[in-house]
Formats: C-alpha cells, sequence, structure tokens
C-alpha cells in the first residue's frame, strides 16, 4: 500500500489542525498550508486506513502543538464579519433594551379644570344641520366651500362678533386652489395663545355623515359665544381653515401670515364630532419627525376621562410607519411643523350626530380649554419622536442614537473590505470613477424627475403629497415609463465614459475593490438617511444588516448551519435585505388609496413636494448606486476550499501535488 502526505487544514481560531479527509468535522474559519505535518522533525506518512489517520488526528488536536499557518484575506475577513455581527447585536440589544425601560415620562402635569361648562348642544346641532343643509359638498376648492366660507362670515357678524378672513393660494397637484380662513381673537389678560382650529372641509374618512363633518365648524361657533361671555388668562383664537385632512394647509397659511404666531402655545384642532354612543376620541399626533409631546396628549387624556371618553393614539407600528412614509395628516402637522404643540381630535367611522353626542364631546372640548387657560407655562418639548397613550415618549435623540448603532455593520464591514483591498492611489482614483458611473444617472434621473414636477408634468404640493387627492395616487404612465427610459440611458451613458470596464488588477483585487466600492455608496446613503430623520432609515435597517454580509469569496459549507446557501453570486443577499423596503411598500398599498400600482407614483409625488427635503432622496440615490454596484459583485472560488465539502470516505481526497509528481517518475499507481 503506498503511503503519502496528507495536505493540512488549520484551525486559526482553536490552534487545532485537521487531516483533510476529515475536514467535515472541522469548523469554519480554515486555512489550508502547503507544509506537511512535522513531528521531531520527521515527516508522518498517513496511510489509506481512515481509523489509523484519525487516531494520529486526535493525538495531534489534543498536543496542543503549534504548527506555521499562513494567513489568508478570506478568513481574516470571515473572522473580523463575525466579530462584528456579534458585537453590533450585543450593542443594540443592550441599547434597545435601556430605551424601552427607560422611556420618558411627562416633566409635569396640567391639573384638568373643574369649573362648570355652558356648552348648548341644541344649538350646536341646529347651526350643524344647517350647515351641513346648504353646503354638503364642501370640498376644497369647490363652490360649497366658497358658499360655506361667506355664510359662516354672516353668521359671525349676525352674532356681533369681530371676525378676519384671509385667502391664500397654494399649491394642489396640477392646479392652485385657495385656502379660505376666517379667525377671531378674544383677548385675555396675558398675550400668550391657544389656537383652536376647526376645518370646513370634509375629512378624508368617506363614511362619516354631512353631519359630522358639519359638527366641528358648530362647536366652532359656540365656543366662540361661550368664551367671549366668560372670563380667561390667554387670548383665545378661534380658526375655520380649510385643508385640515390635507396636513392642515389652511392652518399652515395663518401660522405664515398670524403677526404673533411666536406667542402661540398650544394649537388644538378638532374634525368630525357629535356622533352618539361613542366612549373614545381618536388623535392625530404626527407630524414631520416629531410627535404631540407626551405632556398634551396626557392632559388631553385625563379630561376626556372625566366626560367618560377615551383617547386612542396610532400604535408604535403605525407612528413609525407613517413617520417613515411621512402619511401623517391633520392639523397638528402643521403646527408640529411651526415648532408649536399640537393635537388633533377627530371620530371616524359611521354614526348619527345628535345633541347628547355634541353635549359629551363639546363640553370636554371646553374643559380641555380652560385646563389649558389655566396652566402654567407649558414645559418645553424635549424633542418627542414616538408617544404612548400614557404620554410616555421616546425622544428624537434616542432614536437617533440606535440609528447609529444601527449603521455599524456596514461601516465595519466597509472598513474592513478597505483595509485587505490593497490597492495604489492611481487604482483607487480608478474605482472612484467607477463608483461615480453608478451614482450619477441615479441623481440626475431623480433631478429631472424633479424638473418634469416644476414644468407641470407632475402634480405637486405643500410639503406632503395629499392621499385623498387622485392626482397623487393614479399614476401618469407616460411620465413614469419616460423618466426610467431616460434613467437607463444616462445609466448607459455613464458606465461607457465613466465606468472602469477593464480593469487592469488581477481579479481577485478586482473584485474587493467593486465590493469596497459598493458597501461604501450603501453606508454614505444610509448616513444621508439618517441624517435627515431616524425615521428615514427605519425601511433600510434590513438593507443595513444584510447587504453588509455580501463577500468576494465562496465560503465554506458550515456544519451547523448545512442550510445557509453557498451561492457563486450575492444576489440572494442583497434580494433578501430588500424585505424592509418592500415591507414599507405593502403597508403603504394596503393602507391607503394608492394601491400596489400607485404606490411607487406617490414616493414620486412626494419627492417633489418636498416631503423628504434634499438629504433623503440623496440618501436613497447614494443606496440604489451601492445596490447596483454589488449587483454586478462575485464570489471567487478558492480552490483550497473547494476540499472543504462533505465527503462519504478517503475516495475522493487526492494526494498532494508533490506526490502525484513522484508517483509520474516512479509509475506507481492509486491503491
Amino acid at each position: 500500500m503506498s503511503k503519502y502526505e496528507f495536505p493540512r487544514i488549520f484551525d486559526t481560531d482553536q490552534g487545532h489542525s485537521f487531516p483533510a479527509p476529515f475536514s467535515s468535522m472541522a469548523p469554519r474559519g480554515l486555512q489550508w498550508t502547503d507544509y506537511p505535518f512535522q513531528k521531531q522533525q520527521q515527516t508522518v506518512h498517513l496511510a489509506h486506513d481512515a481509523q489509523v489517520a484519525y487516531n494520529l488526528f486526535v493525538i495531534v488536536a489534543r498536543s496542543g502543538m503549534q504548527f506555521p499557518i499562513r494567513q489568508k484575506i478570506a478568513d481574516r475577513v470571515w473572522r473580523w464579519r463575525r466579530a462584528t455581527y456579534a458585537v453590533s447585536a450585543a450593542v443594540v440589544l443592550v441599547t434597545l433594551a435601556s430605551v424601552f425601560l427607560s422611556i420618558s415620562t411627562p416633566p409635569s402635569t396640567i391639573e384638568v379644570s373643574s369649573a362648570p361648562t355652558f356648552f348648548d348642544a341644541n344649538r350646536a346641532l341646529r347651526t350643524t344641520q344647517e350647515l351641513a343643509r346648504l353646503y354638503s359638498d364642501r370640498h376644497l376648492g369647490s363652490e360649497d366651500a366658497a358658499g360655506a366660507a361667506a355664510w359662516l362670515t354672516d353668521k359671525l357678524s349676525s352674532l356681533d362678533i369681530e371676525h378676519f378672513n384671509e385667502s391664500t393660494l397654494v399649491p394642489y397637484g396640477d392646479k392652485r386652489v385657495a385656502v379660505d380662513n376666517i379667525w377671531v381673537v378674544l383677548p385675555g389678560t396675558s398675550p400668550r395663545t391657544i389656537v383652536f382650529s376647526a376645518p370646513r372641509d370634509p375629512a378624508a374618512d368617506a363614511r362619516l355623515s354631512a353631519l359630522a363633518q358639519a359638527a366641528p365648524t358648530a362647536c366652532l361657533i359656540e365656543l366662540i359665544q361661550v368664551f367671549s361671555t366668560r372670563s380667561h388668562q390667554r387670548t383665545l383664537v378661534f380658526l375655520s381653515s380649510e385643508g385640515g385632512s390635507q396636513g392642515g394647509l389652511g392652518l399652515s397659511a395663518f401660522l405664515h401670515e398670524y403677526p404673533d404666531t411666536e406667542r402661540i402655545e398650544t394649537v388644538i384642532s378638532v374634525q368630525a364630532l357629535g356622533m352618539e354612543g361613542r366612549d373614545f376620541l381618536q388623535a392625530g399626533i404626527t407630524g414631520p419627525g416629531i410627535t404631540t409631546p407626551g405632556w398634551l396628549v396626557e392632559t388631553a387624556t385625563r379630561v376626556l376621562a372625566r366626560a367618560s371618553l377615551d383617547l386612542h393614539l396610532p400604535n408604535l407600528q403605525e407612528q413609525i410607519a407613517d413617520q417613515a412614509l411621512r402619511l401623517y395628516s391633520g392639523e397638528q402637522v402643521a403646527a408640529l411643523r411651526a415648532g408649536i404643540p399640537g393635537l388633533t381630535l377627530y371620530d371616524s367611522g359611521e354614526g348619527t350626530v345628535t345633541s347628547g353626542g355634541l353635549a359629551t364631546q363639546g363640553a370636554a372640548l371646553e374643559r380641555l380649554l380652560l385646563s389649558l387657560d389655566d396652566a402654567g407655562s407649558p414645559p418645553r418639548d424635549p424633542g418627542t419622536a414616538i408617544v404612548l397613550a400614557s404620554g410616555r415618549y421616546f425622544t428624537h435623540r434616542s432614536l437617533t442614537i440606535l440609528g447609529i448603532l444601527a449603521l455599524l455593520p456596514a461601516i465595519l464591514m466597509t472598513f474592513s473590505w478597505l483595509a485587505v483591498t490593497r490597492l495604489r492611489p492611481e487604482g483607487w482614483l480608478r474605482h472612484l470613477r467607477n463608483l461615480l458611473s453608478f451614482v450619477v444617472p441615479v441623481a440626475v434621473t431623480l433631478f429631472l424627475t424633479w424638473v418634469a414636477a416644476r414644468v407641470g408634468l407632475m402634480p405637486v404640493y405643500l410639503n406632503q403629497a395629499i392621499l385623498s387627492s387622485p392626482e397623487a395616487t393614479q399614476p401618469n404612465w407616460i411620465v413614469g415609463l419616460t423618466l426610467l427610459l431616460l434613467g437607463l440611458v444616462l445609466f448607459i451613458i455613464s458606465r461607457h465614459f465613466l465606468g472602469y470596464l477593464k480593469p487592469v488588477e488581477s481579479r481577485a483585487t478586482t473584485e474587493m475593490a467593486k465590493l469596497t466600492g459598493g458597501l461604501a455608496l450603501l453606508t454614505l446613503g444610509l448616513i444621508f438617511l439618517l441624517a435627515s430623520s431616524p425615521f428615514s432609515l427605519a425601511p433600510a435597517v434590513t438593507v443595513a444588516w444584510i447587504w453588509p454580509l455580501c463577500t468576494s469569496f465562496l465560503e465554506p459549507p458550515s456544519p451547523a448551519m448545512p442550510w445557509w446557501p453557498n451561492s457563486r453570486s450575492n444576489l440572494w443577499l442583497l434580494a433578501l435585505g430588500l424585505i424592509g423596503p418592500l415591507g414599507f411598500y405593502a403597508y403603504l398599498s394596503a393602507n391607503t388609496a394608492a394601491g400596489w400600482f400607485g404606490a411607487w407614483w406617490f414616493f414620486l409625488v412626494q419627492m417633489v413636494s418636498g416631503a423628504y427635503g434634499i438629504i433623503g432622496p440623496a440618501g436613497t440615490a447614494f443606496v440604489a448606486a451601492g445596490l447596483l454596484l454589488l449587483m454586478g459583485s462575485r464570489r471567487l472560488r478558492l480552490k483550497p476550499v473547494e476540499s472543504l465539502q462533505r465527503t462519504n470516505g478517503l475516495g475522493t481526497v487526492e494526494p498532494p501535488p508533490r506526490v502525484l509528481k513522484v508517483r509520474k517518475k516512479t509509475g506507481q499507481t492509486k491503491g
């Protein structure tokens, strides 16, 4: 029986070595060496007998002897990756737990007023019925909307109440509409101001009756009459606006034009009230990156509880999704955007408006204004990002810290590949030019989208797209396909003139540089998204944690995870990382009128309307460019790693090349 030397596999983590026939028993992170196993300067020749080889393997492994090994780039990166994800996961979990365990509570509470209320529900019901009968279709820009504004001014004049009105043109889709604001100022002993607003136009919920839609205006008129005859400390402004469900278009125009905006402390808005048998009201609390402060939510909750009403807030998932996709609606959006604590109270669904329903809810609104009027200075908002029903909240700072920690895998793996990719400066310049060939077409396509909106080819809105507007949710396929075609043409041109299509380095160096560049673009894009808002990073969390797993080397199979794919491409990892973005896309499609085929158009309209600012689209462009670059990366097959596949026996184990050469000279055969 002929004898030959087995090649050795070294476990760099444990310092043990394994004969090649037993490589399936070795853990991951192994290194091949060209040195034969030496013991007392004598080469150990192993026979084909498996039991003898295994016994020798056990003796060697237990001896703890050190052997010379050659460190490989692949093994080094794999070890760094394991350490990166272990440390990152531990840090994120500990921080997340500490954030949840230390949720902030409102810094102070406001006492609920015990003063009597004088809200006349029967008179409010008659006013509601009159408005609903005369002007039932008060959509923004309609004839009934103008008629309702004239009706309200006549009503206030008949009550001998001084009022002001102003009309402002705002962009609304493919046109500009007039927003008419009518307000009454009731001065108090203090210049500090509370604004109570009630939009005249209907809310977005089509199930609401005409009476429920008209009730907020009737409540506004009734509260004006109540507070015009009773004393109060603060100045009270009662505003009848338009565009309430469209992010507070009227309130936004009012806050921009009102001369004493800096004195406004709180904004309370109402929509769809007065339905009989309701035991709760819903709250609109989300705004651009911030929410209603916890102290205001806690105050409203206790006031409504006095009237046997609960306050329902959007749950945690809804708040995150609405913030990430900019789906917030209600007049609190305009108030929060202006840095003023705001809260919208509303009802939804079908129901019958009665004097009993108006009495309960109207008295609660009067008591809420009395409580805010009697309170001292409101607490300073610490930067509330998410608020719970109890008034406890997460701050913007804590979410930003979590976002920074979520970027650890992408940042560390980018620097890991940068450390092992050895290129001269001129080589990096060539690959930097290659990165630009991916970024430029994506950025230019987004810029062309903005140009298309400015020349009238796409609808534009004030601050954010309106979900109830058909122009925002029904795609213009001609414009969309034209932009896609222009993007493809720009990509081809950019790759031809800027792309590094024929690298002069070795294939291994080229693939590592390509992977490093893709991860660098990904990391830069994620940083831009985080700078825009911590919520903008939420859809890309799976991207931030899965895409850095991409590698330039084919990995050995793992006995611990035999189900783990061992593909020659990184495409499956890239597809897996898109779970997060696709999940948010599905949320938008299922919970709005946009649908699966209109959600992409809504995103474009949101972008050109300024909902995501400039940094958000810039981050998206870098992430998309990184995806295109990573799609072209390939995993190189390292020949030593091929022998790490499981085998049924020793028949497939080939002798090392030196032994084959000796056999050829001596004429020996196997066996």
